[in-house]
């Protein structure tokens, strides 16, 4: 992969690219670690179903003031990290 320069940087980092995590995988990529054969999919990946995936509401809006009340934060520190992490987040409202 080619480097990375700063403006690149910066604009990747707005929408959470994590540097030192793109850095792990191609280490571990170039050490054997990551590969085809070590993924933990078995099967086949597709596309979720019309409809299913939505866009998480901004915070000027009515649905996102009615997670507020629900207790649900979708932008704060743990559902943040937890994306950049690639894990699930899950909110059933």
């Amino acid at each position: 992969m080619d480097p990375i320069d700063e403006q690149q940087l910066s604009d990747l980092q707005r929408y959470g690219f994590d540097l030192e995590l793109q850095r792990r995988w191609q280490r571990d990529i170039s050490e054997g670690r990551l590969s085809k054969a070590t993924n933990a999919v078995s099967g086949d990946l597709l596309v979720p179903p019309p409809g299913t995936v939505h866009k998480q509401p901004s915070r000027s809006t009515r649905a996102h003031r009615e997670l507020e009340q629900l207790g649900v934060d979708i932008h704060s520190p743990e559902a943040r990290v937890a994306l950049r992490k690639h894990q699930q987040v899950l909110f059933i409202a």
